[in-house]
């Protein structure tokens, strides 16, 4: 439990105290007639909120002031409590009710939750009034911020015992009643050479592989858990954590002891991905293909499977890798208990199943194998004297261990409490929405990038050609049946299960990495062993081709500076000008005609269809490689800033990511070019083009006076063609025009050469116009080779009601490092997509239920980020009610028109002073959830 109070030791000064669940536990206030004499008219004595400006209040705060002279009110979350002329007054808001009294004598009451939303204690008092009698506090709600009472522990020592004990029974009985089956051992346990690809392309795609969406979710809620005590949202959600899912945070949590670089920080899904290839090629492979085992192309084709579906989606530091892990490992568990007759390996398995779950709701699909074989299973048990009651507890055990984890940290109070306000913000969609993830996956965007659209494009055609030549011919050629049988239904069935996952992203396909490399070398033995007829195998290398041609559409988009100079980023892979896609799509066509119209025809065939398992690992090898080789690129061959080469150098110690390259340009006036020598810096203007542009609306964005901008804003036509401004020889930083307007503007930046006969014109670069005023940058190296001037060129063509055109005098920054205006050791707000790049800063902290304020927030180019966003529940949000968010134009070094990142400082709208504080402990029930979290957008 803390309490800030409001300090006014010094005088009636502004406290903020931006609470992270917008609203307090309890406020209770107190007031007096000295202040309200004092009080401007329709000012306020106290008030949790203000609009930027300070001009009034937020209708859901707590407002204690003078409508008119002589009438004070209490306003509380768009209520007003009490109205009259009394001054002197205590004001008590809870949870369930509130009271209003003077000297003990209660003037308005009433029940109901009428909390405020508390950011900071604000007034419109001269700071030297008297504050005899004004105070305010608010309890801040740490609900999250718990530790388990000694009730807690031993009930979890005593769960712990049991489950423990139920286990041991279980393997006891085994002895009596089970068999031994050399089969349900590993095999082979030597090494293989499919080995080697598959270590050493994990091991550099964990150097130099790109981030995923959740990496920068992930270093910042576990930097600051160490402070906090427990992992939160940071970004959102009001800071609620994800239990009873996220069990996975608390790995990288203990992980995260020594710092969260990049590198460091994807070892673990390191060590899984080496597991999970163990398992599959192993046990899991030779199990369901008994035949296999003599045949030396089986171990190649599921390395190049497992490396198509595990690279694209769980190099990073999502949950996947532990969902695929998970469930590689129940199916070994289950499939050993049914082969052996045992009950222990179905125990361990419900354990571990249940452990997958509580890493993320896509742990469903580890849920699924117990599922599907739980006819075998009690099959199992009925066979077998007293295997019921030692099942059922062993289970009961197992259940009682996930409970505990999912409940580890937090109460069941608080958990359902976080889970309703994650409902409320969302993403939350329906399983009715279940197609939109795979909408997403066929969009040229990055959740549709080739590498993912061939693993999951793949993965169902295999499943579709395995499962009808399973039914046609009812069994399949050296394979074991009920395993197969099992396992092809536990896929399909996996797969329904994302619909009830209630977000729909694509990477939750990287869960299925074990999936689809079992069902690549089962669609290859089909191919060499069951598929006699040519035709037959034509029409499946044709939908396997057509499959290719969708997967081949996207582009090798990664996430945010991932992207950065990487190969076909933002096309399809082509050769020589013609799209890969464009061939995958004549062969289907191709291979179906063939199929449909040369079905009597076998002897020819034979020469126009190639093996089924030829075209699926080209298909595999294919995109692996175009994938590997665009990182590889951008690590090697390209110059500036590149996320792979950035993670790469902490193997020699330089683990700051893009901390080094980021400069940042502290007063852009000093950047403002001089006239051209022999000029008169006149500006030839037509119509209403004026200078200065002293509206606020149009004014510059970084800081540029007034007198440095071009304007028109009455909707008239107009024009305007500055004088030539000279470019410094030496200048290595990008020129830098401000732009913007709405309507038919045109902004053109040209780009000149000193002749003695007058400047030339050598390259003009035509503006796209945003309708906010923002920078536009040039690269006069690469696009005006040899250019000494500049000059801008604006034209509003037509009149427009409301239409504006605003222009700037060009600049060339003089930038400093940002560690030079920032230390790293100052706390700083790190958006979440920003966030895995910049792991040498101090994280603000979100501790005490109260969001430290940070010296520097650093996003991806956008002016908000989340953690201040009210929408999503960013629990920095309060801080925007006392602060201004004022941009400092952020460059990357080595790439000028580059914008990855940009800083911005917080600018108190006001005189500030820290609140009081005062902590203390208090023993809630772990049942409770009351009082919940209240949001509003």
């Amino acid at each position: 439990m803390v309490d800030y109070s409001w300090d006014t030791s010094a005088g009636v000064v502004a406290n903020p105290v931006p609470l992270t669940a917008y609203r307090p536990l309890g406020v209770e206030a107190s007031v007096s007639c000295a202040q309200f004499t004092a009080l401007p008219a329709g000012g306020a004595v106290l008030s949790t909120t203000a609009e930027p400006g300070l001009t009034g209040t937020s209708p859901d705060g707590l407002w204690i002031g003078a409508v008119k002279p002589g009438a004070v009110s209490v306003m509380s979350a768009g209520r007003t409590l009490f109205s009259g002329p009394d001054c002197d007054l205590s004001v008590r808001i809870g949870p369930d009710d509130w009271h209003i009294a003077r000297s003990g004598d209660v003037l308005a009451q009433g029940a109901g939750d009428v909390r405020p939303y508390v950011a900071g204690f604000f007034s419109q008092l001269p700071p030297a009034t008297s504050t005899a009698g004004l105070s305010a506090t608010v309890t801040a709600d740490t609900r999250f911020e718990t530790a388990a009472s000694g009730t807690k522990i031993a009930l979890a020592v005593v769960c712990a015992t049991c489950a423990v004990l139920s286990l041991l029974v279980a393997g006891l009985h085994d002895r009596r009643h089970a068999r031994r089956v050399s089969a349900a051992h590993p095999r082979p346990r030597k090494l293989m050479g499919a080995d080697l690809p598959v270590v050493v392309l994990i091991l550099l795609w964990t150097v130099i592989g790109p981030v995923t969406v959740d990496d920068g979710y992930t270093t910042t809620m576990v930097a600051d858990a160490a402070r906090s005590g427990f992992v939160g949202g940071y970004h959102h959600w009001l800071n609620s954590p994800e239990a009873p899912f996220g069990s996975f945070y608390e790995v990288y949590r203990w992980w995260a002891g020594e710092g969260t670089p990049l590198l460091w920080m994807r070892l673990p899904a390191l060590l899984l991905a080496l597991l999970a290839w163990w398992m599959l090629s192993r046990i899991v492979v030779f199990r369901l293909l008994p035949g296999g085992r003599r045949m030396g192309w089986v171990p190649w084709v599921a390395a190049v499977a497992f490396l198509a579906g595990w690279l694209p989606f769980n190099v990073g530091l999502r949950s996947e890798p532990y969902v695929a892990v998970g469930t590689v490992a129940v199916w070994c568990l289950v499939e050993h208990g049914i082969a052996a007759r045992r009950l222990l390996p179905i125990a361990l398995a419900t354990l571990l199943a249940g452990l997958t779950l509580t890493t993320a709701p896509t742990g469903l699909v580890a849920i699924v194998v117990l599922l599907v074989a739980a006819p075998a299973v009690l099959r199992l048990m009925l066979h077998r004297r007293g295997a019921v009651p030692v099942t059922v507890g062993a289970v009961a055990g197992s259940v009682g261990i996930v409970v505990l984890v999912m409940f580890a940290d937090q109460t069941v109070g608080a958990v359902r409490a976080g889970t309703a306000i994650r409902t409320a913000i969302g993403p939350n969609f329906s399983w009715s929405d279940e197609w939109t993830r795979y909408q997403a996956l066929l969009k040229l965007q990055v959740e549709g990038a080739f590498g993912r659209r061939a693993a999951v494009l793949l993965l169902v055609t295999a499943l579709v050609v395995s499962t009808t030549v399973l039914v046609r011919r009812r069994r399949i050629v050296g394979t074991h049946h009920d395993r197969l049988v099992r396992f092809f239904a536990a896929t399909a069935a996996g797969l329904a299960a994302l619909a009830f996952v209630p977000t729909k992203w694509s990477h939750h396909f990287g869960g299925f990495a074990g999936h689809l490399t079992v069902l690549v070398v089962v669609v290859t033995w089909i191919g060499c062993r069951a598929v006699r007829s040519e035709a037959d195998r034509a029409l499946i290398l044709s939908a396997i081709a057509l499959a290719a041609a969708l997967a081949l559409n996207g582009s090798a988009m990664w996430w945010m500076a991932s992207a950065e100079q990487v190969t076909f980023w933002d096309i399809p892979p082509q050769v020589l000008g013609v799209r890969l896609a464009t061939i995958a799509l004549s062969l289907g066509v191709a291979w179906l005609l063939v199929g449909i119209v040369l079905r009597d025809r076998q002897q020819l065939l034979r020469y126009l269809v190639p093996p089924i398992g030829l075209a699926v690992v080209t298909l595999l090898i294919g995109t692996t490689v175009l994938q590997t080789y665009g990182l590889v690129r951008a690590t090697v061959l390209t110059s500036g800033y590149s996320q792979p080469r950035t993670t790469a150098a902490a193997l020699v110690g330089d683990d700051c990511g893009l901390d080094p390259y980021l400069r940042v340009e502290p007063d852009p006036v000093l950047g403002l070019l001089p006239v051209a020598a022999g000029r008169d810096g006149a500006a030839v203007s037509t119509g209403g083009m004026r200078s200065p542009a002293d509206r606020v609306e149009h004014a510059s964005r970084e800081g540029l006076p007034a007198t440095d901008m071009w304007t028109i804003d009455d909707g008239s036509p107009g024009s305007l063609r500055s004088d030539w401004y000279a470019l410094p020889a030496d200048a290595l930083g990008p020129v830098v025009v401000e732009v913007g307007g709405s309507g038919r503007g045109r902004v053109t930046v040209e780009f000149g050469r000193s002749t003695p006969t007058g400047p030339t014109v050598i390259a003009d670069i035509l503006v796209d116009l945003q309708p906010r005023v923002s920078p536009a940058r040039f690269d006069p190296i690469a696009t005006a080779p040899g250019a000494d001037l500049v000059r801008v060129v604006a034209v509003q063509e037509v009149s427009e009601p409301d239409s504006w055109l605003t222009v700037s005098r060009p600049r060339v920054p003089r930038t400093i490092p940002l560690s030079a205006l920032v230390p790293a050791t100052a706390p700083a707000l790190l958006d979440w997509p920003i966030a895995p790049l910049l792991t040498c800063r101090r994280q603000a902290t979100l501790a005490g239920g109260i969001a430290e304020v940070p010296d520097v927030v650093v996003t991806p180019g956008r002016d908000l980020p989340e953690a201040m966003a009210r929408s999503a529940g960013g629990p920095f949000a309060g801080l925007l009610q006392a602060y201004r968010l004022q941009p400092v134009p952020t460059y990357v070094d080595g790439m000028p028109t580059t914008w990855r990142a940009e800083a911005l400082r917080l600018v108190p709208r006001e005189p500030l002073r820290p609140p009081t504080v005062a902590r203390g402990m208090t023993t809630v029930s772990g049942l409770s959830g009351r009082p919940p979290l209240m949001w509003t957008p």
